[in-house]
């Protein structure tokens, strides 16, 4: 009977502790993101789109599927998202071969001044143009910029509202997580 009790209590004892860990690692992953400025959300199906880049070509969030996706939503009034821009760029360069890309959706502007905006700068990014805010509105946006992050089934897992620099390392460490790298 005594040899039962402790071989009961050893997998009591495992059991807790397991989940203590369990615990303490999502808490720990919570802090990382939240470290970061990164607020998490859903997992939830991203809602897809088709638009056209800067440089005249359809492009859809489907084509991206594999890949985790930093979702930008800015405009060329917006000092904090050109700020932002800098940062999104250099991110795209350091994380694109471990599968995330940038893909910055311009809200609401006319065509020929987003345009003009992407030569002037050649991200390596791409920038898309959505001149009657239809995608801003599918992802509720309200403020610029505001980034949603979606993981490589396309489902939004995580949002940015308002400017952050994309190459400190909590926000890099987040997003090699969330690509499994």
């Amino acid at each position: 009977m005594m040899k039962h009790l402790k071989g009961r209590a050893f997998y009591i004892l495992f059991s807790v502790l397991i989940v203590t860990g369990v615990f303490v690692s999502t808490g720990v992953r919570a802090d990382t993101w939240r470290k970061a400025g990164i607020e998490r959300i859903g997992p939830s199906e991203a809602p897809g789109f088709v638009l056209m880049d800067v440089m005249g070509r359809e492009f859809s969030l489907e084509d991206l599927r594999g890949r985790v996706v930093v979702l930008n939503f800015w405009a060329t009034w917006c000092p904090p998202c050109k700020e932002e821009m800098k940062s999104l760029d250099e991110l795209n360069r350091m994380l694109k071969d471990m599968g995330v890309t940038v893909v910055a959706v311009n809200d609401f502007e006319p065509k020929e001044r987003v345009v003009d905006f992407a030569r002037r700068h050649n991200y390596s990014f791409t920038i898309l143009i959505d001149e009657k805010g239809v995608v801003s509105e599918r992802y509720r946006v309200v403020v610029l910029p505001t980034t949603y992050i979606i993981d490589r089934e396309g489902r939004a897992v995580a949002r940015v509202v308002g400017y952050r620099d994309w190459t400190e390392e909590a926000i890099i460490n987040t997003l090699r997580e969330i690509a499994g790298r």
